[in-house]
C-alpha cells in the first residue's frame, strides 16, 4: 500500500495495482492453483485486463484489451504444482483453466541464440505495439494473453544488466 501511494502520489510512473482486480475475480473463480502459489489462468485474465488497460491509455488507438469469457475456458486435471512439492504430497491434482483463444494470431516463439530458456520474444505479426516484459514465475500464465496483444513481446527473467538490454 505504501509503495503504490507513493508512486500514485509522487511520480508519473504508471501503476497498475493488480490487488483489486484479483479480489474481485475471487468472488468468481479460484484466481490461484489449489496446490500452486501461482495465478491459474483466471486470475492471469483479469491480470492482463488491467495491464492492456493500463497501456491502452498510453497508445489509445493502437491496443485493444480483451477478457475471455468463461466459455472461452476449457478444465483440464492436472498433477498440482509447487506447494505438491514443498510439502511432499504426491498424487494431488487439481483443475487447471486453459484459454482457448479464438483469434487468428498464434505468437511464434524466438529464443535467440545464446540466451536461456527463460529469455524469448513471441512474435504476433498483426500487431504492431512491441513489448519489454521484465518477469517472474507469476508472469507465466499471462504470457499467452499479451504475446497476441503485441508484435514482439520479450519476455526477461534475470538479473538486468547491459547485455540483457542489448
Amino acid at each position: 500500500d505504501q509503495l503504490v501511494n507513493y508512486l500514485r502520489s509522487k511520480t508519473d510512473v504508471t501503476v497498475v495495482d493488480l490487488r483489486p482486480v484479483l479480489l474481485e475475480e475471487k468472488q468468481r473463480h479460484q484466481v490461484y492453483f489449489k496446490y500452486d502459489s501461482h495465478w491459474n489462468h483466471y486470475g492471469a485474465n483479469s491480470v492482463q485486463y488491467e495491464i492492456l488497460k493500463a497501456v491502452k491509455t498510453l497508445f489509445p488507438s493502437r491496443i485493444n484489451p480483451a477478457k475471455l469469457n468463461e466459455d472461452q475456458f476449457e478444465i483440464l486435471e492436472v498433477d498440482g504444482g509447487d506447494l505438491v512439492g514443498f510439502v511432499n504430497l504426491d498424487g494431488a491434482r487439481e483443475e487447471k483453466p486453459v484459454p482457448v483463444f479464438k483469434e487468428d494470431c498464434e505468437p511464434q516463439r524466438e529464443v535467440r541464440e545464446g540466451s536461456s530458456d527463460t529469455n524469448f520474444t513471441m512474435v504476433c505479426r498483426a500487431n504492431s505495439l512491441n513489448a519489454v516484459v521484465f518477469r517472474d514465475s507469476f508472469f507465466t500464465s499471462v504470457e499467452p494473453y499479451l504475446s497476441r496483444s503485441f508484435h514482439r513481446s520479450t519476455y526477461l527473467w534475470e538479473r538486468m544488466n547491459f547485455d540483457t538490454l542489448k
